[in-house]
């Protein structure tokens, strides 16, 4: 994609003139702290921040990542629109889009190997301007925040956590968010012991109010199997959160947890239903939704609902899925044994069990269960 700017530089002269003392003590500012190394002063900070909003950047973005790279030199331009592809081609795998050059050369947009390239490579830029930006700023608790962020996509837990405690390390102003990153990255872990003690470190210097914390204490107390301590913390977090659609969606999918694990059903439809009145495509809600209407002696609408669920998902994906597949495999199953036995149709349950057998997710021990239960 070719981004086209325009810059009107009587506006520029004109901005120049208007803020001309306040630059020269922006300039003086930067000046004394490149002597003395200390950036801490507010004007010496807007210098670096308008400086570097002068370079030519350019930020790429892959789903949710996003990192801004510096452009040493611009080698040409050329306008041009990425069309998706077709319904006819759009399930070809590995590709994306496609698009014809000025030359009338058909451009493709390749996913697959080269789109998880891709992905490494913001991970690796990301990091490095994360840890640059801590040699600039060693007091400012969002680059220990950033470097952790940048790790725990990349996968390296450890890692995350390492960055995190450096930063509590630094004695900044206030930790109170790398803290609270810290407990989660403990829980995402499996160190349940350790992120309590954070948790508790936390609440003791600032108190029990933050609604993250209790979402947090309500995570782990469900890491702990302790469903009904961890409802009632839900149950009371959700009004405190009812600003924000995000952690409310959040909540209602955790309530749902809950509620299954309590058994009471209904009450885990009609979480999971909360969260897809605002997101139809939230898979974790899908999958508690059609997980109580199974549970609730409603097979098909449960297995119409698995279905679609596995049919919007890539292959890999779905074989990597157990809590999607399993039941999906009992639920054909048991639709094929309710009809006559010369009317059975094997072929959706074999289909599937054959791309689990491809998966590095299902054990052989796994497979030969599932194909006992399937009766083949």
């Amino acid at each position: 994609m070719a981004v086209t700017a325009t810059i009107q530089l009587g506006s520029i002269v004109a901005v120049i003139a208007f803020f001309w003392r306040d630059l020269q003590q922006v300039v003086q500012a930067v000046a004394q702290a490149w002597r003395r190394g200390d950036w801490s002063a507010p004007s010496a900070r807007l210098g670096v921040a308008i400086a570097i909003g002068t370079l030519p950047i350019v930020v790429v973005r892959s789903a949710q990542q996003r990192v801004a790279l510096h452009v040493d030199e611009v080698l040409g331009n050329q306008e041009v629109v990425v069309k998706n592809l077709g319904p006819q081609l759009a399930r070809l795998p590995g590709l994306a889009g496609m698009t014809l050059l000025a030359s009338g050369a058909l451009v493709v947009d390749a996913e697959g190997k080269a789109a998880k390239r891709k992905v490494e490579v913001l991970h690796v830029l990301g990091e490095q301007l994360a840890v640059k930006g801590r040699k600039l700023f060693p007091k400012d608790e969002r680059v220990y925040r950033s470097i952790a962020s940048v790790a725990a996509r990349q996968g390296d837990l450890e890692r995350a956590a390492a960055a995190l405690r450096d930063g509590l390390g630094a004695k900044l102003d206030d930790p109170s968010r790398i803290r609270l990153l810290l407990a989660d990255i403990l829980l995402l872990q499996g160190h349940l012991d350790e992120a309590e003690e954070t948790v508790a470190e936390y609440t003791a210097q600032y108190g029990a109010d933050n609604p993250d914390l209790g979402l947090l204490e309500a995570r782990l107390l469900i890491a702990q199997a302790r469903w009904l301590p961890a409802k009632k913390k839900l149950e009371a977090l959700r009004p405190l959160v009812a600003s924000s659609a995000e952690v409310t969606k959040q909540v209602d999918i955790y309530l749902g947890k809950c509620h299954e694990q309590l058994g009471d059903f209904d009450e885990q439809l009609a979480a999971n239903r909360r969260v897809l009145s605002e997101d139809h495509e939230s898979i974790q809600a899908r999958i508690g939704a059609a997980a109580a209407l199974a549970t609730t002696g409603r097979p098909e609408e449960a297995l119409a609902e698995y279905e679609a669920i596995a049919s919007s998902l890539p292959p890999e994906r779905l074989a990597a899925t157990a809590e999607i597949w399993n039941p999906l495999l009992q639920l054909r199953v048991a639709e094929q044994l309710k009809r006559p036995a010369a009317d059975r149709d094997w072929s959706q349950i074999d289909g599937l069990i054959d791309l689990l057998e491809q998966s590095p997710t299902v054990s052989s021990v796994q497979l030969a269960l599932l194909k006992s239960d399937a009766l083949i």
